[in-house]
């Protein structure tokens, strides 16, 4: 999230139409005092109006309903997976499948792997605020990091995502049990 803000902060100062949001629930416990001091200096400058390109509530939690969430889900241009310390899968690459959503992602272990394997955005190092705003802007205009057209595979991922491949899988690995 730190890295977002980041972003966000730098697109605001150069005017770019840009609008950030982070959703979903801060865990203040995942940071520490001089960070949580700027993620609350940002909530308050959100709040009372200072930064107007970001969408930052701290006491929000998460959208409780599915479909809430694909309402807001669906409206984004890109998706965020660029995740700090963090080796799973993330609900929101499916997320980004289903709607064919470009994603900004950390390069690297499952999320990055998938993300260039099925070209469904771009990945950045760990942390890299440069990087990733060179990521939304090449995203936004539809290029991949060598300037040719990004053409997501969005149905291969969500064919090699589906439930009925894991049951497949599943009735694989049990027949040879």
């Amino acid at each position: 999230m730190l890295n977002l803000l980041r972003v966000a902060d730098r697109a605001r100062e150069l005017r770019l139409p840009w609008y950030f949001v982070c959703a979903g629930r801060y865990e203040h416990d995942e940071y520490d005092a001089a960070e949580r001091a700027l993620i609350d200096r940002i909530a308050s400058r959100v709040a009372d109006g200072g930064i107007d390109n970001l969408h930052f509530d701290p006491a929000a939690g998460r959208i409780p309903d599915e479909a809430d969430f694909n309402s807001v889900f669906a409206s984004f241009d890109l998706a965020w997976i660029a995740y700090e310390g963090f080796e799973g899968s993330s609900g929101t690459l499916g997320k980004a499948a289903a709607f064919e959503i470009p994603c900004v992602a950390t390069k690297g272990e499952c999320i990055g792997g998938r993300v260039e394997r099925y070209r469904s955005g771009l990945t950045i190092p760990e942390g890299d605020s440069d990087r990733a705003f060179e990521a939304i802007r090449r995203l936004l205009d539809g290029l991949d990091w060598d300037g040719r057209p990004l053409a997501g595979d969005f149905a291969r991922f969500r064919a090699d995502h589906d439930l009925s491949k894991l049951d497949a899988v599943l009735r694989h690995l049990l027949g040879k049990a």
